[in-house]
């Protein structure tokens, strides 16, 4: 085995011991309590954001009918009125007509979809905590006391969510729920207590509306891809308040996604955090990948010795994988997860080199060019790509 190969074997072997630290902050993090209100708690207005009909739709948007919360709102946004959503919509509201409320966006001032529809939601909600909820998102009792709770500090800002990942029925949804548990859910906790670093996820945001309004409002981060991260570091910057990670933990629904659906996704995704974090932390975060490093080391020098060594490190992430979708889902994993997981490890290492080398995306059938910051500017081959109909 050459020194190359082996240094690179030997860096991939360090990455798999840091994803069982980060495996360890993560149980660390869910065995802590949730918290519960200790007096009077403010009315909630719940922004859903809808775009077409996500896997499991009518009963992510059941669960937040009859929460154990005094007093909110469900405000389902749609972009226009034949949006595929709308007919769920319309369901909610004749089962429960107290409860939830359509919202058709007004204008589209951004280049951001998503906050399109946040900026007409928050100028309808009626309530003074606002909180961002993604059609994704399935919750249950639990889930309003604790922000309650959280925002009773004053020096709390923004209240987030990691999350379960549920319900896949494909493979690509298996990869894609095994994902999220293991480099989104368990990186965050590991990025914050590690890393010194809050990354915000943008399915579960709450803000108090003049916290929201003080650093501009939704108006303010329209031409951003991640808004969700911007505004996380603009409450440090501008309010001098923090973000709180609440203990409970939402699921996330993802059933029949397609591998190309999934991959799709997860290069958005990566090309936020490298035009976010810069390439420095995003180049680190190949620790997280070892299989990528250890498949080069097989590569450069092929070996039985390399071959039984790539076996130990590609089921060893599986494992570690595996055990944290444990720690955080109520549903069982297939046994697919932990034999396929070198599979999508590999698959993994594509989306990461994606968010190294390009910097476009197609979101909601939009291209997209983001810069630094995830900052969104218009591609000058594709204007009328920008122009929402």
């Amino acid at each position: 085995m050459s020194f190359s190969s082996f240094a690179l074997f030997l860096i991939a072997s360090v990455g798999v011991v840091c994803v069982a630290i980060q495996a360890a902050l993560l149980w660390r993090f869910l065995r802590a309590q949730m918290v519960r209100p200790s007096r009077p708690v403010p009315a909630i207005s719940i922004l859903k954001p809808l775009a077409g009909c996500d896997d499991g739709l009518t009963e992510n948007l059941t669960s937040f009918a009859e929460l154990d919360y005094p007093e909110y709102e469900v405000l389902l946004g749609v972009h226009r009125e034949d949006d595929p959503a709308v007919p769920v919509a319309r369901q909610m509201i004749e089962r429960w007509p107290g409860r939830f409320r359509l919202v058709l966006q007004q204008g589209a001032p951004g280049l951001n979809p998503k906050v399109n529809q946040l900026i007409t939601l928050a100028k309808a909600a009626q309530h003074e905590v606002l909180l961002v909820s993604d059609a994704s998102v399935r919750v249950g009792n639990g889930y309003l006391p604790e922000i309650a709770a959280r925002l009773e500090d004053p020096k709390v800002g923004l209240v987030t969510h990691i999350f379960a990942a549920e319900g896949e029925r494909t493979l690509g949804s298996l990869f894609d729920n095994v994902y999220v548990v293991s480099h989104f859910a368990a990186g965050t906790i590991a990025a914050r207590d590690a890393g010194g670093q809050t990354l915000v996820n943008g399915k579960s945001n709450a803000f108090r509306r003049a916290d929201l309004e003080a650093m501009g409002g939704f108006d303010a981060v329209r031409d951003y891809a991640a808004e969700d991260f911007i505004l996380g570091l603009w409450v440090s910057s501008k309010l001098q308040k923090r973000v709180c990670f609440a203990r409970y933990t939402p699921a996330t629904i993802s059933v029949r996604r397609s591998i190309a659906e999934y991959l799709k996704r997860y290069q958005r995704w990566s090309l936020l955090q490298r035009t976010g974090g810069g390439y420095l932390v995003y180049l680190l975060q190949v620790m997280m990948y070892p299989l990528l490093l250890a498949t080069l080391g097989l590569i450069l020098s092929p070996s039985w010795v390399g071959l039984g060594w790539w076996l130990g490190i590609a089921f060893g992430k599986s494992a570690l994988d595996v055990t944290q979708a444990k720690m955080l889902r109520k549903s069982s994993l297939s046994p697919l997860a932990f034999v396929l997981g070198p599979v999508n490890d590999m698959l993994i290492a594509w989306i990461f080199l994606y968010g190294l080398l390009f910097d476009t995306v197609v979101w909601r059938g939009t291209v997209m060019k983001v810069t630094w910051g995830t900052k969104l500017v218009p591609r000058a081959d594709s204007t009328d790509h920008w122009k929402q109909t």
